[in-house]
């Protein structure tokens, strides 16, 4: 017999970026926005419009977990594919992510490789419990990457500032390093290389993130055995 907490998660939803009604995102942002408030202290917190640039730009880069009514945001993921300038600043730890402008965010309209920055992974606490929240948040952006290389989107790096106790253990958890370049006195920069294929050494949480390394295996195989390319989209394209 399940537990009302199980019964509360069968409520919960995933909806992409991409199906969020026009009329909606800024409704969605705001959303996003009061819910960093309980997490972020002040300075690290984002605003809507900087949110709704970065969608603008790119309707992908957002994942949002609900109850069933899309502006009543209790979990969300923002994450960007980012120009190879961004991308440094924030791995040398020059930046954090609310200095990227809308101008260093990519779309998905050529197949490539994709550097992404993870930010703004947050889940109410005081509305669901547990570890399904955050499992189903991050089985879908996987699950997103995983429909991206199907078109020959390939995600080559990953990089995160992470601001809370928690979003240091998930980067740890996802397999993610520190970069050794501290923001503060309290989190460093992480980073992860997709591509190469690396070798996962710990255990795995997240099926469609072990599905998302095979998946990248075999390209990374076929592409040595049959020379095949894919070829890199750069930033001057988007």
């Amino acid at each position: 017999m399940n537990s009302g907490a199980e019964k509360k998660h069968t409520l919960l939803r995933i909806t992409q970026g991409r199906d969020v009604p026009q009329f909606l995102v800024e409704r969605v942002m705001l959303s996003i926005v009061e819910l960093e408030k309980a997490v972020y202290k002040s300075s690290l917190q984002g605003n809507t419009k900087r949110y709704c640039d970065w969608y603008g730009k790119n309707p992908d880069i957002l994942t949002i977990l609900t109850p069933g009514i899309l502006t009543d945001v209790i979990g969300s993921l923002i994450s960007m594919p980012i120009d190879n300038f961004a991308y440094k600043q924030l791995e040398n730890g020059l930046w954090t992510d609310l200095d990227i402008e809308s101008e260093h965010v990519l779309t998905y309209n050529n197949p490539g490789f994709y550097s992404l920055c993870l930010n703004t992974l947050l889940i109410d606490k005081s509305r669901v419990r547990g570890i399904s929240p955050l499992k189903l948040i991050v089985d879908a952006f996987f699950q997103k990457l995983l429909e991206l290389a199907e078109n020959n989107i390939i995600i080559e790096n990953i990089v995160t500032d992470a601001v809370t106790v928690e979003g240091e253990r998930l980067a740890r958890v996802l397999g993610m390093k520190p970069a050794g370049n501290k923001l503060s006195a309290d989190y460093l920069v992480h980073v992860m290389t997709l591509w190469p294929p690396q070798d996962i050494t710990q255990r795995l949480f997240f099926t469609s993130q072990i599905r998302l390394i095979s998946k990248y295996r075999y390209l990374w195989e076929k592409s040595s055995c049959d020379c095949t390319v894919i070829y890199l989209n750069s930033s001057e394209n988007n």
